[in-house]
């Protein structure tokens, strides 16, 4: 449904620096990867677990 719309940043990327979800989303899962590579060792009970 997002490319049927008229003015669609799926048409026209460069749009998205003007919408304020694309930074919170790109910022958020900045973090997320942060996060998952300081907490590793921390969390590799985890992989024991489901494996």
């Amino acid at each position: 449904k997002l490319t049927l719309k008229k003015d669609s940043p799926a048409k026209e990327p460069e749009k998205l620096l003007k919408h304020k979800e694309f930074y919170f989303f790109t910022i958020l899962t900045i973090i997320v990867l942060v996060l998952a590579k300081i907490l590793n060792p921390y969390l590799e009970f985890l992989l024991k677990i489901w494996s």
